[in-house]
């Protein structure tokens, strides 16, 4: 293959960085879990859309021995009463449901009432 030819695939398709990461939205909006790899570490990541308990109770299989962990935003960890200056990463116990999982992600009505009941030192940031 040529450098121009090279160059032609690129300039129509995107840099392997750009198709990497569209591929990866997209694996995520048919609600399918992917994995993302930087540093030398790894993490599956599902979305919390489409969530029921037997694709929860399957995403906790894979991830084993290590417990799944919800992401929030810096925002929605304040909304829900945790002080935060990063996004965090809250740890699922196994007896953590799906509609627990969906009050601590997007429940509007609970702003500022859900009561989080995990010790300080679980809390993980993404910094």
């Amino acid at each position: 293959m040529s450098a121009v030819h090279s160059s032609a695939n690129s300039a129509l398709l995107g840099n392997k960085e750009c198709i990497r990461v569209s591929r990866a939205l997209s694996e995520l909006q048919a609600r399918r879990p992917i994995r993302i790899s930087a540093s030398g570490e790894s993490l599956l990541a599902l979305p919390v859309d489409g969530l029921d308990e037997q694709r929860l109770g399957d995403f906790a299989v894979l991830c084993s021995p290590n417990v799944p962990k919800l992401v929030i935003t810096q925002q929605r960890a304040r909304s829900i009463g945790i002080k935060a200056s990063t996004a965090m990463a809250l740890p699922m116990s196994r007896v953590v449901g799906v509609s627990t999982i969906f009050d601590l992600a997007a429940n509007a009505g609970n702003e500022g009432r859900l009561q989080v009941v995990l010790p300080r030192r679980q809390f993980g940031s993404l910094s």
